[in-house]
């Protein structure tokens, strides 16, 4: 009697599963919320022009808010999401408006993971540490959760939409030129990438790039204004005070945004220091250069662009720059380069030599990672929410915000 039972085939081991494309994408957007909602200092609170200027205008002037100027220029993007945002009321405001600026982050950090950029940084393994890197800078808390301070995020996404892999299908490729127009409303910072959108449309094929720097050219209008308002330029401070220069670029550019502000602050380092520390941005610049590191080249290209115009925008004074506790969402995206190029001169195949770079990068950021901390705004916020309910049509009531100098006032309809 033969034995049917050894011609059967052995049971295969079930296959390791593994997310997909959308399951990992998916993934990477919920881990870097989560990260970015660590970074934010008051959780759930409007900061600065958040109430202010987008949702008290969005509710005051409406579609009419679109074309109202922050600063000398337009913000379309941000003035659409008040426009959706505007329909909260004043009690869940707080919530939509941090949770819509931490998701803006997030979704930039998905794209930066995401093959989309594929042709800037090849390795995934490698744009998921740039995304990580993008959530952990050290010293950067103003643009987490700061629905105003969107617009550096947007920044860099218009440069990954006019730099990154062009889309296959003729929708998105339409989907791209759209959003890149929206984002050239969107502040001056894509007038700052219009010269080399010019060159890569004379080094590469003519038709698709000719309609992104046609599309960017509202935000040169953009800086045009901006350079018209009046607003006095701060420059020659730095010829009086030749030391604001490497407080700015090796101080808060390098040793405090890329590395650790626990380990090197701009005021508390000596002046060798700082020069020392300029030199290595311009080594690690050339080093990007010659190396053709493209990620890290458009980050430092665009970071050093947003900083000197700083110098005529955004800042009352050029000593403001290298004060530690202000004004350091200049530096985000400068630091976010240099820290770029740093891992780009450690890029490797060898998996133990990627799993040493990215526990090094980790430990580092986690050694200044800042966590949130109370403050009395929550309380103060509630009691304003409390007024408005009890109050009559017509009655004004002031709600609170941090500074307390960007309190705002809506009048109950």
């Amino acid at each position: 009697m033969s034995d049917d039972s050894s011609a059967l085939p052995e049971p295969k081991p079930l296959p390791r599963w593994r997310p997909g494309r959308w399951q990992s994408l998916l993934i990477c957007f919920v881990v870097a919320f989560l990260l970015a909602l660590s970074r934010r200092h008051e959780p759930w609170y409007p900061y600065a022009e958040d109430g202010r200027i987008f949702y008290q205008q969005a509710i005051d002037f409406g579609l009419k808010s679109l074309f109202i100027p922050d600063g000398g220029y337009l913000h379309v993007c941000l003035r659409i999401m008040a426009l959706l945002l505007a329909k909260f009321p004043p009690s869940l405001m707080p919530f939509a408006m941090v949770t819509t600026a931490l998701a803006i982050q997030a979704g930039v950090a998905t794209y930066i993971y995401s093959d989309q950029i594929s042709n800037l940084v090849p390795s995934q393994f490698y744009r998921g540490l740039f995304a990580f890197i993008y959530i952990g800078l050290p010293d950067i808390d103003e643009v987490y959760g700061h629905f105003v301070n969107s617009q550096w995020h947007l920044a860099i996404l218009s440069t990954l939409l006019i730099f990154g892999t062009i889309p296959c299908t003729r929708a998105g490729k339409v989907v791209r030129l759209v959003l890149v127009s929206l984002l050239s409303l969107t502040g001056p910072f894509v007038a700052f990438l219009l010269p080399i959108t010019a060159f890569k449309l004379i080094r590469s094929r003519i038709g698709y790039n000719l309609g992104l720097l046609l599309c960017s050219i509202p935000s040169f209008v953009q800086v045009c204004l901006v350079y018209l308002s009046g607003r006095p330029t701060r420059a020659s401070e730095f010829f009086h005070r030749p030391l604001l220069f490497p407080r700015a670029i090796g101080g808060r550019g390098l040793l405090s945004a890329a590395i650790a502000p626990g380990l090197f602050e701009a005021h508390y380092v000596d002046a060798p220091v700082l020069w020392a520390a300029t030199f290595g941005v311009m080594v690690l610049t050339l080093y990007a250069i010659f190396e053709r590191k493209k990620f890290a080249i458009l980050l430092i290209y665009l970071g050093a662009c947003i900083l000197f115009s700083s110098l005529r925008v955004g800042v009352g004074n050029v000593s403001g720059l290298v004060d530690p506790k202000f004004s350091n969402r200049y530096f985000f995206i400068l630091g976010f380069g240099l820290l770029a190029t740093i891992i780009s001169m450690l890029v490797s195949e060898k998996p133990r030599v990627r799993v040493a770079t990215a526990c090094c990068v980790i430990a580092m950021l986690a050694f200044s990672w800042q966590l949130p901390y109370p403050t009395d705004i929550g309380p103060k916020y509630q009691a304003a929410v409390q007024r408005w309910d009890q109050a009559a049509p017509g009655t004004k009531v002031v709600f609170p915000e941090s500074p307390k100098e960007w309190d705002f006032q809506l009048t109950k309809h």
